[in-house]
């Protein structure tokens, strides 16, 4: 076809720690690689304030797996870094990954990718911010899932602040000032345990009940037994045995916190040794309700005074 673009095997959009992963394993099986970065270094979510603009790392952010699980299994972490390593370990591990082992000199840093179109061979051809084009038989797509923020709308009116957890950086802001965190994820949690130490109310909504486990369990990491041969025990009896290792840890549950209706390994947990305790010392509130309206001009009511 007239003006075809340049020709490449395989594209990999994105240089967090899913491109690079993949990255390296392409340059080992195709003759051609490339990789594009909108940003101007590797990291993707744990680079803090990313110069992409994608990233929502806040600045307290830590990984919910522990490190042994965390790193490459040719890569090893350096010793020194936490059980739970931070953001800022977590963007230096991953540096001197791409600088160890070459994956940088494929990456072109800051382009980002505007289109992907299917053109007649089955291919893809890309289009770059720069008006640029360039055809590839394979793209792999390794741009994360938490870069673009939903907000749910809800009838009625809001004159408070409203933002999404991925533009969340730090408490002091809300210092002095009553926060409802809407949601059970991750991201939540750590949120609204932050924002107890500093708001005179916080409210978490949960809107199902959710399993909660604790970062360290005896005195590893709560993942330590994560590992085969345990791992090919059956389904009910691993449940059973991880079950009572962890309420042995964390004790009941409080009673506002809502009973999950499914097995703990069933789903994903919350991961945290603090949501819990916060819950019991009243600094965190579950409310009996979910949010589901703020009117303008009206005054909160219920389980949200």
């Amino acid at each position: 076809m007239a003006g075809r673009p340049a020709s490449a095997d395989v594209a990999v959009i994105g240089a967090g720690s899913s491109g690079l992963a993949a990255l390296r394993a392409l340059r080992d099986q195709v003759p051609a690689v490339d990789c594009y970065e909108r940003g101007s270094q590797v990291g993707g979510l744990w680079r803090y304030e990313n110069d992409n603009g994608l990233s929502g790392a806040y600045a307290s952010l830590r990984t919910n797996v522990s490190r042994k699980r965390m790193q490459y299994p040719s890569f090893r972490m350096p010793r020194s870094y936490a059980d739970f390593p931070g953001h800022r370990d977590m963007a230096a591990y991953l540096d001197s990954y791409a600088r160890t082992l070459g994956l940088s000199e494929l990456i072109r840093f800051g382009v980002g990718v505007e289109r992907m179109d299917r053109d007649a061979d089955g291919g893809w051809v890309l289009s770059f911010d720069d008006r640029s084009r360039r055809r590839y038989a394979a793209v792999v797509v390794a741009i994360g899932v938490f870069w673009c923020p939903k907000l749910p709308s809800y009838p009625g009116s809001f004159d408070g602040q409203l933002i999404h957890s991925h533009d969340y950086r730090t408490p002091e802001p809300f210092a002095g000032r009553r926060v409802p965190v809407v949601g059970a994820g991750q991201s939540a949690s750590e949120i609204a345990v932050e924002l107890s130490r500093v708001a005179p109310r916080t409210l978490l909504s949960v809107r199902s009940g959710t399993h909660v486990v604790p970062r360290w369990i005896g005195r590893g990491p709560y993942d330590a037994l994560d590992v085969d041969p345990l791992n090919r025990m059956p389904w009910w009896l691993m449940n059973l045995i991880y079950g009572l290792r962890v309420r042995r840890e964390t004790g009941a549950p409080p009673e506002s916190w809502p009973s999950a209706h499914h097995r703990l390994l069933e789903s994903i947990p919350i991961v945290s040794s603090d949501l819990l305790p916060a819950i019991r010392r009243g600094d965190v509130v579950k409310p009996a309700v979910v949010l589901t309206r703020w009117r303008q001009g009206a005054s909160s009511t219920g389980p949200w005074n």
